[in-house]
């Protein structure tokens, strides 16, 4: 009888999924990818294989992507398989699942892009069981604990890596061997402890962040590699990241084009002998202040918004001077990586543009956007922010505008530029920021102060205007209930009231 039971439960379920046979299509990529969500109830293999054998029977054209989202895996069957795909799958993407483990793709030859998204993983381990083609990774929003040390070394054609928010606490050593890599991200990934990130081939524009996280020092970065574009250190919970320690980013030459860090991390009257002594020296060429000011400053900038930037607010940290070996000797690996810094300018915008990967949609015509999913309380404000998929990048095009004839092919697709918001400085402006301070008589500080006083009196002259007929109703207000009270308290005094 029980065995009735369950046979019946089950059948249930089965009959009951089968609606969402018609809710696979993606609707910008709907003639090379096969996408299904089965808003967040169990998924069976057979099923999935079966829908997957019929849409592709009526379509009639090659798969290239496959996508799978929202479900539950059978916790009584088998382990996930999708030997069913064809052999020219260029993408798979999972999401919002329960799952749990890595699946199988070894014999996809023509993977680009793996993907298992707001899901369960644990741990990182078994690279024997997926393709060496490979060339975008994104593990995002799991429950990572563990990373293999070789985990990425089989990848030689990898191009990004994306960690963020999973529960990494310690990384003693982690391999690349991609010459290609541009991106790795492990920001909020909980670290305490990151040793070493080591790099067999010598990669080019590599952006690497570890914000968010727990750290007290540098990660350092060894092997080959003899550049970095943009080192983000962000903002870490423990506080002295910079002071009264020796600061080495890497046990080799190195150069380090921009070094992003919140400006939280300095004490704003006290230099970190260590970050100057790397500045001075050219093993950090520019650093990228990042972070709010305080309610006070906000409100102070809206006044002279010249004098409350970062820039200026934390100009003693952020200006090159003399290199003086004796007190930096501690500090710097002499036998620097020679590099042009022509026309380099010492500071740069806190609102430095960020190049990332181009990236692409991973929405499906049945994706349920109220998904509540067990992964994570703040699971709908992910979507929003990182929903999307690494894709290849050409290792000319990185830093430039992407043309028309680098779309992935049989894609019908939009590719886009994650980038922050940007504001160039002009040349006069980095040549006020740069300038030496020579005393209060300094042209550049006088420049500023009739700058900001013009725009203290522009801005109140224009808050006047606008608001003119609420300042003309509330100080009438205010000047009849004036007089009211001066009308009562004349009463008093004469006995009337």
């Amino acid at each position: 009888m029980k065995f009735v039971f369950v046979y019946f439960v089950f059948l249930c379920s089965s009959v009951s999924s089968l609606k969402l046979y018609q809710n696979y299509i993606c609707p910008r990529e709907a003639n090379k990818t096969f996408c299904i969500s089965y808003q967040n109830s169990i998924m069976f293999e057979d099923q999935l294989k079966h829908t997957f054998i019929e849409y592709h029977s009526r379509v009639g054209f090659v798969i290239y992507n496959f996508r799978l989202h929202n479900f539950k895996i059978n916790e009584y069957g088998s382990e996930l398989k999708l030997d069913f795909l064809a052999g020219s799958t260029k993408l798979i993407d999972i999401s919002f699942s329960n799952l749990n483990y890595l699946i199988n793709v070894l014999d996809y030859v023509h993977l680009a892009n793996y993907s298992i998204r707001f899901s369960h993983l644990e741990k990182l381990e078994d690279f024997q069981i997926l393709s060496d083609s490979i060339e975008t990774f994104d593990f995002s929003n799991n429950k990572i604990k563990f990373v293999q040390e070789n985990f990425f070394r089989k990848f030689r054609y990898l191009q990004a890596v994306n960690l963020k928010n999973n529960q990494i606490f310690e990384i003693k050593r982690l391999e690349f061997n991609s010459k290609y890599l541009r991106y790795l991200n492990f920001k909020n990934i909980q670290a305490t402890k990151i040793d070493e990130i080591y790099f067999v081939n010598n990669p080019d524009d590599l952006w690497i962040s570890f914000d968010q996280n727990r750290l007290d020092s540098f990660p350092k970065i060894n092997g080959k590699i003899k550049k970095i574009k943009n080192y983000v250190i962000g903002l870490q919970s423990k506080k002295n990241l910079l002071y009264n320690k020796t600061l080495q980013p890497s046990d080799n030459p190195i150069n380090i084009i921009n070094l992003e860090i919140n400006h939280d991390h300095f004490i704003r009257e006290n230099i970190s002998d260590s970050l100057s002594c790397l500045l001075n020296h050219g093993t950090i060429l520019n650093i990228v202040l990042r972070g709010k000011l305080s309610f006070t400053e906000r409100f102070q900038s809206f006044f002279f918004p010249n004098y409350y930037k970062l820039e200026n607010l934390y100009k003693m940290h952020v200006k090159k001077d003399v290199f003086d070996l004796n007190k930096c000797k501690d500090y710097v690996i002499m036998s620097s990586v020679t590099t042009t810094t022509t026309h380099l300018p010492t500071v740069v915008s806190t609102n430095f543009t960020t190049h990332l990967p181009r990236v692409i949609s991973t929405d499906c015509i049945a994706f349920n956007e109220s998904i509540s999913n067990e992964n994570s309380s703040n699971i709908t404000n992910e979507i929003e922010n990182f929903n999307v998929t690494l894709l290849p990048i050409d290792i000319n095009e990185f830093n430039a505008s992407y043309s028309e004839n680098s779309t992935i092919e049989a894609n019908e697709t939009i590719y886009e530029n994650i980038t922050d918001t940007t504001e160039e400085f002009s040349q006069g402006q980095i040549d006020e920021i740069t300038t030496v301070d020579s005393g209060f008589f300094n042209k550049a500080k006088i420049i500023n102060f009739l700058k900001d006083t013009k725009l203290f009196f522009e801005r109140f002259l224009k808050l006047m205007s606008e608001n003119i007929r609420k300042i003309f109703v509330i100080s009438s207000v205010f000047l009849v209930m004036f007089f009211i009270v001066l009308l009562i308290v004349y009463l008093k005094k004469a006995g009337l009231a």
